[in-house]
């Protein structure tokens, strides 16, 4: 038997008037690439987290590793992340020429441990790429004072974290940087391949905009190398819902505050019954904004999906 876990096409059906009518929008538009709807979406998606900057990317993989070179890692350094992540965290890594080195999870909630950071820290150390997983954020205070300690620079990879919370902070609004993927299956999804850069300096965003674009500053004018091609789609950001806040209402992922799920008192139930991190408050992964109700068979009714 057959178990999807995520099907866009009941969205599709129910949207399709509107969702061609944004690719109509763009195509009458004269504008293909880097026009009106990318700078919007930027616009809103910046705005949304209460940042200053949003560069649109082509991919979330993208998103990391541009994330890593505008704030200047490279050849040679060593960036901490965590083992329990998906492999374009490392491809990433890898891309943008530095090499990874890892810390296990904590038991009860999968994520980072970030009390084996700081025995990982070499005088190589770059940055801190912590991964934010299953709609729960890393704890970020141990990791921005040891950044501030060994003066490093922290990339927030929220690719599963869209819209969740840490005592009040969003995701991506805790580190220099933050990269995003809008894959079909996140909870908030494209119709295709994007993704984003958050950051609230202008410098990091300058740089990141002349990565996305061959390294020009101005149209044909090389002023930074390595340069890429990793535009966000014009297409993929008119079809992208705008009103961030909205969309993550209307697509069921509700804010899940610690205690709503599992016995009172006792966190957000994850995939085996094991509580959420202290002070958050989860976006469900059960399924994506693009998506169908998750059909997944649930052995005990008190718990949630997060992935």
């Amino acid at each position: 038997m057959t178990v999807h876990v995520w099907d866009y096409l009941p969205e599709y059906e129910a949207e399709r008037e509107d969702l061609l009518d944004a690719v109509d929008t763009v195509f009458r538009s004269g504008r293909l690439i880097l026009g009106d709807a990318v700078s919007g979406f930027e616009r809103k998606f910046a705005a949304y987290h209460g940042l200053a900057h949003c560069t649109g990317v082509d991919n979330g993989t993208n998103a990391v590793k541009l994330g890593l070179e505008a704030l200047g890692v490279g050849p040679g350094d060593e960036v901490i992340t965590v083992s329990n992540t998906a492999a374009p965290t490392v491809v990433a890594i890898d891309g943008a020429g530095a090499t990874p080195v890892f810390v296990d999870v904590r038991e009860d909630d999968f994520l980072m441990d970030t009390d084996q950071v700081a025995a990982a820290v070499t005088p190589r150390t770059r940055a801190l790429l912590p991964v934010h997983l299953y709609g729960q954020c890393v704890d970020m205070a141990p990791l921005r004072e040891l950044a501030r300690r060994h003066d490093l620079v922290i990339l927030e990879d929220c690719a599963q974290a869209h819209g969740a919370r840490h005592h009040g902070r969003l995701a991506g609004t805790m580190g220099d940087a933050a990269a995003f993927s809008f894959y079909p299956t996140k909870v908030l999804g494209a119709y295709g391949d994007a993704g984003a850069v958050l950051t609230d300096s202008a410098e990091t965003d300058a740089r990141l905009r002349r990565l996305r674009y061959y390294g020009m500053a101005e149209r044909y004018y090389v002023v930074q190398t390595p340069g890429h091609n990793s535009r966000l789609d014009e297409v993929q950001a008119e079809i992208k819902p705008g009103d961030q806040v909205r969309v993550l209402a209307r697509t069921g992922h509700q804010h899940l505050v610690s205690g709503a799920a599992g016995r009172p008192g006792q966190g957000n139930a994850g995939v085996d019954g094991r509580g959420s991190a202290t002070g958050d408050e989860q976006e469900s992964h059960g399924s994506s904004s693009r998506g169908s109700p998750d059909r997944r068979p649930r052995q005990d009714p008190r718990l949630r999906p997060v992935y």
